[in-house]
C-alpha cells in the first residue's frame, strides 16, 4: 500500500492501548474512591458489573473516542479545538458507560453508587488530557533547557492574536532558534500579563530601554492590522536599539490561520514611509522613451538595469549604458543584446564623478532623457 503510513499506524495503536488502561483506571478509581480508598471494601457485586460489561465500555470508548478525532489530530499543535473535542468525548463516553452498565445483568439487584459516573468521567479526562497533552509539556521543558546562549533574543511587538500566534510557535518549534523575552503592547490592561509564559513588559515607550535590559537582538512586529502611519511610529522608535527588525506583512488574513514564522519579512522602505506607496502606471510613463536617445548611470545596479530593461521594451531610438563596475555593465549588456537584438545599445564605463568625462559623452551622444542611478540604493 503506497500510502500505508506505518509510524502513524504505531502511534496510533500505542494510544488506543493507553485509552483502553485508561478506562479500566478510571473504572476502578471511581470505585475505589467511592469506598474510602480502601479496595477490599468494594462489594464484589459492583466489580461485577464493571468487569462483565468492560469490553463493551472499551469498544464504545475507542469508537466515540475516534468520532471526535482524538485519534487523528495533530497533538503537537494541539489547541483550544482539540481540547473540547477532548473534553466532549469524555463526556459522551460517559453518559454512553452509564448506559452500557445499566443493561448489565445483575444491575438491578445491585445499582452502582450515583457518584461513580462523574468520578468515572472525571478520571477519564484526567488520563486521556496526559497522554495528549504530556508531550507538549514535555517538549517546552526541554526546549527551556536548551542552551539559551545560542538562541537570538526577540521582543514581540503586539499582545493580540497575531503575536499571540507568532510566541506560540517559537516556543513549541524545535527548529526556530530563537526566544522571546517580552512583550510589547500599548494597552494597559495587557501589560505586566504573561502570553505563554512570556510578560508584557511595557509599551511602545519601553522599547529602547526593555531592548537593552533584555539584550534583545531582533524586533519583530506583529500588528497586521496597524496603520502605515503607526507602523512607521513604532519602527522608528525600534530604529533606535540597533537590533534586527522584521514584520508580519500588513494584509494578514488571521482567520486562515497564516500567522507563522515563515511569514516574517525583513522590514524596508514602504514599511518607513509613513503611508501607502503610490502605484505608478510604469507602461504609461515608459511610452515617453520611444524613440529618443536614453543614458542611464549606474545601469549594471540592481536598480539601474531593471530600468534598463524597462526602457528597451519600449523601443528606444538608442540606450546608453553609464556604470563605473565592469562586470555588472557586461551581464547586462549580454542580457539586452540576447533578449532585444535590434536595440542600439552603446555600453560605456566612467565614474559619474569624472566630470570631463561625462561631458564628452554628453556631447557626443546628446540624450534626451538621462535615469540617474548611480548611487548605492542603501544610503
Amino acid at each position: 500500500m503506497k500510502n500505508f503510513d506505518r509510524k502513524r499506524w504505531i502511534r496510533r495503536i500505542a494510544i488506543g492501548g493507553y485509552d483502553i488502561f485508561a478506562v479500566i483506571a478510571a473504572s476502578m478509581l471511581a470505585l475505589i474512591i467511592r469506598f474510602d480508598f480502601n479496595y477490599t471494601s468494594v462489594p464484589v457485586e459492583y466489580l461485577n458489573t464493571v468487569w462483565k460489561s468492560m469490553g463493551y465500555t472499551v469498544i464504545m470508548t475507542i469508537f466515540i473516542f475516534s468520532f471526535f478525532r482524538l485519534y487523528s489530530s495533530l497533538w503537537t499543535y494541539a489547541g483550544a479545538t482539540e481540547l473540547i473535542y477532548l473534553v466532549s468525548a469524555c463526556i459522551v463516553d460517559t453518559m454512553a458507560n452509564a448506559v452500557c452498565l445499566s443493561l448489565a445483568n445483575n444491575y438491578k439487584d445491585y445499582p452502582l453508587p450515583r457518584s461513580y459516573y462523574p468520578l468515572y468521567g472525571l478520571f477519564l479526562l484526567m488520563l486521556v488530557f496526559m497522554s495528549r497533552y504530556s508531550y507538549r509539556g514535555l517538549r517546552t521543558l526541554k526546549n527551556r533547557r536548551l542552551d539559551v546562549k545560542k538562541r537570538v533574543n526577540v521582543l514581540v511587538i503586539g499582545a493580540g492574536e497575531a503575536g499571540n500566534a507568532l510566541i506560540r510557535e517559537i516556543a513549541n518549534s524545535p527548529f526556530i532558534n530563537k526566544k522571546v523575552v517580552g512583550v510589547i503592547d500599548d494597552a494597559r490592561e495587557k501589560q505586566g500579563r504573561y502570553i505563554h509564559g512570556v510578560k508584557v513588559v511595557g509599551s511602545r515607550e519601553d522599547i529602547i530601554g526593555k531592548a537593552r535590559e533584555l539584550n534583545v537582538q531582533e524586533i519583530i512586529l506583529a500588528i497586521p492590522k496597524a496603520s502605515p502611519k503607526e507602523t512607521k511610529e513604532i519602527l522608528d522608535i525600534c530604529k533606535q536599539t540597533g537590533c534586527e527588525l522584521k514584520r508580519l506583512p500588513g494584509m494578514y488574513q488571521l482567520v486562515n490561520g497564516e500567522v507563522s514564522v515563515s511569514k516574517l519579512r525583513e522590514v524596508d522602505v514602504n514599511d518607513l514611509l509613513g503611508r501607502d506607496p503610490i502605484e505608478v502606471d510604469l507602461s504609461s510613463i515608459l511610452e515617453y522613451v520611444s524613440n529618443k536617445v536614453i543614458m542611464v548611470t549606474g545601469g549594471g545596479g540592481s536598480i539601474g538595469s531593471e530600468l534598463c530593461r524597462q526602457i528597451a521594451s519600449h523601443h528606444p531610438k538608442q540606450l546608453i549604458i553609464v556604470d563605473i563596475y565592469e562586470n555588472t555593465t557586461y551581464d547586462i549588456q549580454n542580457e539586452l543584446k540576447r533578449k532585444f537584438p535590434e536595440l542600439n545599445l552603446v555600453v560605456l564605463i566612467a565614474s559619474v564623478r569624472n566630470t570631463k568625462r561625462i561631458d564628452m559623452i554628453f556631447d557626443r551622444y546628446r540624450p534626451d532623457i538621462v535615469y540617474h542611478a548611480a548611487a548605492h540604493k542603501h544610503v
